[in-house]
This record gives structure tokens, C-alpha cells and sequence, in this order.
């Protein structure tokens, strides 16, 4: 089974639940989405998507997954930065 989150450990998971008070009966089957991409089921689905479709109800569900996608992006967000290192400004040509 691939793994697709391997930077995102388990005790960080856990706190991002913990944050966001996802109760445990749920935090399995996210675990599969974030880590294996395994989907989710008919009643965890609705909550999930309950913000996108005007819910109020479920809303810190959307925002664990928030919180979830800007963990798993951080990584690849801090190895992509302007200017490099070594860049220097440089005289402009003159035409």
C-alpha cells in the first residue's frame, strides 16, 4: 500500500484532529484518505463536503482539511522560494 503523505507524521496528524475536535470514530478513515487515498464512505463524506455545499454544521471538518492539505504542501512550498540564495541584483542593460 503506497503511502502518500511519508513527511506527514502520526503524532502531527493527531494534533491537527485534536485542534479541529474530530472525533475519534472519523479520524480513521481520514487517516486513510491523507496517508493512502482511500475513500472516505457515505457517512464521512458529507461531512467532509458539507462546507462546499453552504453547510455550516460540519464546518470544522473542512478546516481539519485545510489545516491537513497546507501540512502535506509545506514541504514542497519551502523548497520553491525567489529569490535563490545566490542571486545577486544586476546592472540593467542598456539598449
Amino acid at each position: 500500500m503506497t503511502n502518500y503523505a511519508p513527511h506527514l507524521s502520526r503524532k502531527e496528524f493527531r494534533a491537527i484532529c485534536n485542534a479541529h475536535n474530530i472525533p475519534a470514530r472519523d479520524r480513521a478513515a481520514l487517516a486513510g484518505l491523507v496517508y493512502h487515498g482511500k475513500p472516505v464512505g457515505p457517512r464521512l463524506f458529507p461531512k467532509i463536503d458539507g462546507r462546499w455545499r453552504r453547510s455550516r454544521k460540519n464546518g470544522q471538518y473542512a478546516k481539519c482539511m485545510e489545516a491537513l492539505l497546507a501540512a502535506l504542501s509545506a514541504p514542497f512550498l519551502a523548497e520553491h522560494r525567489f529569490p535563490p540564495k545566490d542571486w545577486q541584483p544586476g546592472d540593467p542593460k542598456p539598449s
